[in-house]
């Protein structure tokens, strides 16, 4: 059985980028990285983007992605990593997860944000429903707060997935 790993994310601000290179850096075995990557992604200042990324969650907005280069079948085991966007995962995330179902496949999840939670695992969990979800870990402002001590963090957790995703 193939026994693969994807890390698969989407990052605006760089925090889950940051998690998904330290992840590929100390998870063992063939790992591969894909950032979602919307067709045309927010720009603006700080303000702008929060203001119209949480717009698109509360208007149940799918932004188009780029097609990925991939076949999805090639891995037994998926870490999906999000922004918290207004106490939810993003829209790209829900792009791809609309655009690829998953199924049968070992999960991980997490999520970068700069104020709460709120219910991103929750939701991503009830989008994943036919697979059997391993682990779960989020992460506040990781790339610009303590990095440091986030990278031993994610090193530790890296080390914990090896052994539920093998």
């Amino acid at each position: 059985m193939n026994r693969k790993t994807l890390i698969l994310y989407y990052s605006l601000d760089g925090n889950c980028k940051f998690v998904a290179d330290e992840l590929a850096n100390n998870l063992e075995g063939e790992v591969d990285t894909l950032r979602i990557e919307p067709k045309k992604d927010i720009t603006g200042g700080k303000f702008k983007r929060y203001f119209w990324g949480g717009a698109q969650v509360f208007m149940k907005k799918e932004p188009e992605i780029k097609p990925i280069n991939l076949d999805l079948d090639d891995y037994a085991n998926i870490i999906i990593g999000t922004p918290v966007w207004a106490w939810t995962f993003s829209p790209p995330i829900r792009s791809f997860l609309n655009l690829y179902p998953l199924t049968d496949k070992k999960i991980a999840l997490y999520s970068c944000h700069g104020g709460q939670l709120g219910k991103t695992i929750n939701d991503m969990r009830n989008y994943l429903q036919n697979n059997t979800i391993v682990s779960e870990m989020d992460f506040f402002e990781p790339a610009t707060k303590d990095s440091e001590v986030n990278k031993k963090t994610i090193a530790k957790w890296a080390q914990k997935l090896q052994k539920v995703l093998s």
